[in-house]
């Protein structure tokens, strides 16, 4: 019954030009995640270029969304690795090998982009549980995965969020749509 619920946050002024946000939480009626718009990339020369768009959550298997914060261009190509992989998969593709990809493909743009990174917050359906109760994940740079029961929030904005977060989240009270907002 669970399902995910994917938020654009409308840029503030109050929040300074140069910080990107993404949220993500477990509630008790399914898993939220909300990102800003603003997209940071950086060029070969060392120039910064920022752009707005929506697509900083992708949903590349159904019930399983993700977020990213980071340089643009190098999850434009885990994006695409990820729904080539998807697209591949002849076969029902499972949870944990969604997640065993996720984690190789970090791994791999790691090693080949290390001046490049990026994190992913990975919001799955209850669907894709044992339990029945959807997760929320977190990947490290360099492919590492911790589930999350505690709201967790990625970009350089981060810190700011954590204030809001822990003032009005609350474990096994919090619904999707308090928690949106």
């Amino acid at each position: 019954m669970s399902e995910n619920i994917e938020i654009p946050l409308e840029q503030s002024e109050a929040v300074i030009g140069d910080m990107t946000l993404i949220l993500g939480a477990r509630c008790i009626d399914g898993v939220v995640l909300a990102a800003d718009r603003k997209f940071t990339g950086t060029d070969t020369i060392g120039g910064i270029h920022t752009t707005y768009n929506n697509s900083k959550i992708t949903g590349e298997l159904d019930g399983i969304s993700t977020g990213f914060s980071g340089d643009v261009g190098t999850f434009q190509l885990f994006t695409i690795s990820l729904r080539n992989h998807v697209n591949n998969t002849r076969d029902g593709l499972s949870f944990d090998a969604m997640m065993l990809r996720v984690s190789e493909i970090q791994l791999e743009f790691y090693n080949r982009n290390e001046n490049y990174r990026y994190k992913v917050l990975m919001g799955a359906a209850s669907k894709y549980s044992r339990v029945n109760r959807s997760s929320l994940h977190y990947f490290e740079s360099d492919g590492r995965c911790l589930p999350k029961s505690e709201p967790k929030a990625i970009g350089s904005g981060s810190p700011y969020a954590y204030y809001f977060l822990k003032r009005y989240w609350h474990e096994n009270q919090t619904t999707m749509i308090q928690f949106a907002q």
